[in-house]
């Protein structure tokens, strides 16, 4: 039987004996579980009906990261008295007792792809500071992790966007009774999607400010879950029990927003009480883009700040 490697007891007893480089099929094994987690995909963060479920750990990403930083320094010989990989020491080399290795530069806003341009929708590139994991599938995240079970519903801090909302949108009266509500025909300008949004029920709707994006033009509104409902925290994902449930999840009540195309199905529901999503609708080249920015109440001014910021770094191009 071929016995499993492991790479962390390996790195350990490397750094007890002392080569000058990690064996290939170490290094092979860090790289493939660093492109493994990098790959893997958050599952409580709302894209689609069958990908929208709670956050979790995201332990794995930092693990995988810790593991190939580490191994990176010693490649380099960082701090170690070690030569970097290219050749043995110089003879005349003498190690300073006080030489210290200087600190890395903060990595800079870097910009990067959010949205693929999937069904002919314009490419979405934004610009991010350190601190953003880019997702996939048109989620961003910072400082979300739900180690403890219902977190996320009752003191989560972080903030993510999710983008876009842009097929038939249809916008239910009630996010709660969304089935029984939802309009026959969707929203088709930016106007009427949000207009449909200040109307809905409990959802104590700002009133539409103007943005430009791009140059494309659309309006802001801020929505809030309520902070009194009703829900149940299933340690993976949380739900509303008085809320109506989904063809797709027939047992778990959905806070819906808003539907794409299939009214028995929700495509943008929430997480948890006292959640605040700041919602851009912007028309692109005739095309309603719904935008989500979403918070907790806890989630610090700064925090805010960047996703606003974010946001407003939006391009849009591609075919």
């Amino acid at each position: 039987m071929t016995r499993r490697l492991d790479p962390d007891r390996t790195i350990e007893e490397w750094l007890i004996e002392g080569p000058n480089q990690l064996p290939d099929h170490v290094l092979g094994a860090i790289v493939d579980r660093l492109d493994q987690t990098m790959q893997r995909r958050p599952g409580w963060l709302p894209r689609r009906h069958d990908t929208n479920r709670m956050l979790l750990s995201m332990g794995g990403l930092a693990a995988a990261v810790a593991v190939a930083v580490i191994g990176g320094a010693f490649f380099l010989g960082l701090g170690t008295g070690r030569p970097g990989v290219g050749g043995p020491p110089s003879p005349s080399a003498s190690p300073s007792p006080t030489a210290m290795p200087s600190p890395s530069p903060t990595p800079g806003p870097t910009s990067i792809v959010l949205w693929d341009g999937r069904d002919r929708t314009p490419v979405i590139t934004v610009t991010t500071p350190p601190g953003w994991v880019n997702h996939g599938e048109g989620v961003l995240t910072r400082n979300i992790d739900t180690n403890t079970k219902g977190q996320a519903a009752k003191n989560w801090d972080g903030a993510a966007l999710i983008a876009p909302f842009y097929k038939q949108l249809l916008i239910p009266g009630d996010p709660c009774r969304w089935r029984a509500t939802m309009p026959k025909a969707p929203a088709t300008t930016v106007d009427a999607v949000v207009e449909a949004l200040v109307g809905q029920a409990s959802r104590a709707a700002s009133a539409p400010v103007g943005v430009t994006v791009d140059g494309h033009s659309g309006k802001s509104i801020t929505l809030h879950v309520p902070k009194d409902i009703q829900y149940t925290d299933l340690g993976e994902s949380v739900f509303f029990p008085t809320c109506e449930t989904g063809a797709d999840k027939p047992t778990e009540g959905l806070f819906c927003t808003l539907s794409e195309a299939d009214p028995n199905q929700c495509s943008r529901w929430h997480q948890g009480p006292g959640q605040i999503d700041e919602v851009w609708v912007l028309d692109v080249d005739g095309k309603v883009m719904v935008i989500d920015g979403m918070y907790s109440p806890d989630t610090p001014a700064e925090h805010v700040a960047e996703l606003r910021a974010v946001m407003q770094s939006m391009k849009f191009g591609g075919p």
